[in-house]
This record gives C-alpha cells, structure tokens and sequence, in this order.
C-alpha cells in the first residue's frame, strides 16, 4: 500500500435538515455512506446523494440515522428502514467498497 500525501475533498452543501447543515463530500468513506461531524453537520458521500436525491424519502432516512447515532467515527448498527436504503443504493450500482451489509 503506498501513500500519495493529502487528499483534497470538495465539500458542498446541498441544504439543511432539522438545523444541521448537510453536506455532500467525498470525504465520507465508501463504507460510511453518511456521517455526523463533530460540527453538527451531516455529510453524505457524494455518489450516494447522487443516487438518492430521486428518493427524498431515502435521504431524509440517511439523515435520521446520523442525526440518531451522532458524531463520531465509531461503527454502529443499520436498522431495517436503513438497510433498505443500502440495497437500493446497492441495486443503483453504489460500490460500498469492502462493506458487506
């Protein structure tokens, strides 16, 4: 494995969502799909905000389940409304990377 230095990750904000900003970012892990920053912010990786903005529905579900779990780093579990959102992003050709759910 070799190391390149620094990345750079484009960070946008799409909107908010019950007074967290939310933002779009490659800076999100393949994994992860969605995190809460320690900012308060909620960030999406930016293929799946990609995928899901044709299921609002689905967004606001990733929003919820962060906004639940809060800020940190830490794995933490998928519920079943959540689980159906990782199988449609899966079915729409999202590369969860080494995640297998």
């Amino acid at each position: 494995m070799s190391y390149e230095g620094p990345q750079e990750f484009k960070i946008n904000k799409i909107g908010s969502y019950k007074g967290h900003d939310v933002y779009a970012s490659d800076f999100v892990s393949k994994e992860s799909v969605g995190m809460m920053h320690n900012s308060g912010s909620i960030m999406i990786r930016t293929e799946a905000y990609k995928i899901l903005q044709s299921k609002p529905e689905f967004l606001k579900r990733i929003f919820e389940h962060e906004i639940t779990m809060g800020a940190g780093h830490d794995p933490h579990g998928i519920d079943e409304e959540t689980r159906e959102v990782l199988q449609y992003l899966k079915d729409n050709g999202y590369d969860f990377g080494d995640f297998i759910f």
